[in-house]
């Protein structure tokens, strides 16, 4: 046979390149929140637009089958267009979609969810249910993570109008994409109000005291970061103050003022860390007043909550996210509840009252220590709590079926990274009746759907929650049931 001479592949042309000025529509919103344009089947990827805009786009990034530009000036707004509520918007990295309806954030959401499910689990027309939204989706978090800073990004407008503030100091958020650079912040609309208070009196004290910023680039200063906590449910204010060493009279003055000004607050505390990494290291923590941990009610359990426990962030909508879940899971008065992310029992103890046992796992020492406390507080004595890796902890998993009993529900509440594919595997072992995944990833959850659907397994019910207005992050709620 001849050899027959493969014809020449021509790469395709693509329809624009670095630094051309185009005119585009935005049809809808993608992963990660970016919107997408198009030119023919082509797909430009922007910030900040809204579906239906007309936008005049300058284009940063060509790739073989994609492009990344800026908006240089909005032509023509869109219907799903609004103007934000926080002035920093568009500086501050803390909200992405402030400029949409609420109604379209749901929407996109939605949308990432379904998504996930065809592109990477493989599920054709998944039936997943109408989206939970927020009654209010401004106020909602019930902890904020502020940084000072002596490197302030200057706004536009000031800029423009010359800067009226000291350029050495910041208090808020970083700008997205600049570690090294802070929008201080007037008002977070995103915290309860009480914690705006607490941010521009602060500020003041320190700026009127002549107290530094901790300089990330120099290794001087004092000033690290400021953490507010809210007990939502409960009415709890716990303020706590990273600096890079104990100050005693500043600590007593600031509590007086705090005392005075923000009598709500019930407890102050500062860490100290003097190391250059942004996580504290154990260096020591003052209660310089009140107590040294806040309390917080989820479906009438009490949670006590230390500075540096891990909690859901919306405390409202948390008891719904929870409360949908267990309905969907159908939990009975004789199940056997395996919790392999427990963190400090939330999950677990809420769900102690509707089943028969109780047994969560959890890598982090301290969260079991917060987990079994908070069995005690509630005088829970169906919850068992273990400390292990997932990942190398198969075996004490597979003790509890003799100590505890073999479990009629699974359920796994992973950070973003998911469950890796030896954990997939081996879960169906158990062959619990159903499993119960929380996610706040749906990329990562429909590559795990996919394995365990591989198994004895469907899903059952899709339910996603927003926890987190004015992001693009999204919580998603499976139920998986072992067939028959």
């Amino acid at each position: 046979m001849e050899n027959q001479t493969q014809p020449e592949v021509i790469p395709k042309e693509k329809p624009v390149k670095k630094g051309d000025i185009v005119t585009l529509t935005i049809d809808s919103i993608g992963f990660e929140g970016k919107s997408i344009a198009r030119i023919d089947d082509f797909v430009v990827f922007l910030p900040m637009a809204a579906p239906g805009d007309e936008v005049e786009v300058e284009i940063t990034k060509v790739k073989s089958s994609y492009a990344e530009g800026w908006i240089n000036k909005l032509t023509i707004p869109g219907p799903s267009r609004i103007n934000p509520v926080c002035k920093h918007f568009g500086e501050c990295g803390g909200c992405k979609w402030q400029h949409i309806t609420y109604e379209t954030q749901l929407k996109a959401k939605h949308q990432q969810v379904v998504d996930a499910l065809v592109r990477v689990g493989g599920f054709q027309n998944p039936n997943v249910l109408p989206i939970i939204g927020v009654k209010n989706p401004f106020y909602y978090r019930n902890k904020m993570d502020f940084t000072f800073s002596d490197s302030r990004w200057l706004t536009k407008a000031e800029i423009k109008n010359g800067v009226s503030q000291p350029e050495d100091f910041a208090l808020g958020l970083h700008v997205p994409g600049r570690y090294d650079k802070l929008v201080d912040l007037e008002a977070c609309h995103i915290q309860p109000e009480t914690g705006n208070k607490i941010l521009n009196l602060m500020k003041s004290f320190c700026l009127k005291n002549g107290i530094l910023p901790y300089s990330s680039k120099k290794h001087t200063g004092f000033l690290r970061s400021l953490i507010l906590r809210f007990g939502i449910n409960t009415g709890d204010l716990m303020v706590i103050l990273v600096t890079t060493h104990e100050n005693e009279e500043f600590n007593q003055n600031l509590a007086k003022l705090f005392k005075s000004d923000i009598p709500e607050i019930k407890s102050f505390i500062n860490i100290l860390h003097s190391g250059k990494g942004p996580v504290p290291k154990g260096e020591g923590e003052i209660t310089v007043f009140g107590s040294d941990y806040l309390t917080e009610k989820l479906l009438g359990i009490e949670f006590i909550v230390h500075p540096n426990s891990f909690f859901q962030t919306n405390s409202l909508q948390a008891e719904i996210l929870f409360q949908t879940a267990f309905e969907a899971a159908e939990l009975k008065s004789k199940d056997i509840l395996y919790d392999l992310f427990c963190g400090p029992g939330t999950i677990g103890l809420m769900a102690a009252g509707k089943v028969a046992k109780v047994a969560g796992i959890e890598l982090i020492p301290e969260a079991v220590e917060n987990a079994r406390e908070n069995a005690r507080i509630n005088g829970i004595q169906n919850a068992s709590f273990f400390q292990g890796d997932i990942g190398k902890s198969l075996d004490l998993l597979k003790s509890w079926e003799n100590e505890i009993g073999k479990p009629d529900i699974i359920v796994v509440d992973p950070p973003r990274a998911g469950l890796t594919e030896d954990t997939c595997r081996f879960l169906p072992q158990f062959g619990a009746e159903r499993i119960l995944y929380i996610s706040c990833n749906p990329m990562t959850q429909a590559r795990d759907l996919k394995i365990l659907a591989s198994f004895d397994y469907e899903i059952a019910y899709i339910r996603p929650v927003d926890m987190f207005p004015h992001t693009y992050h999204i919580e998603n709620i499976v139920v998986l049931k072992k067939r028959s």
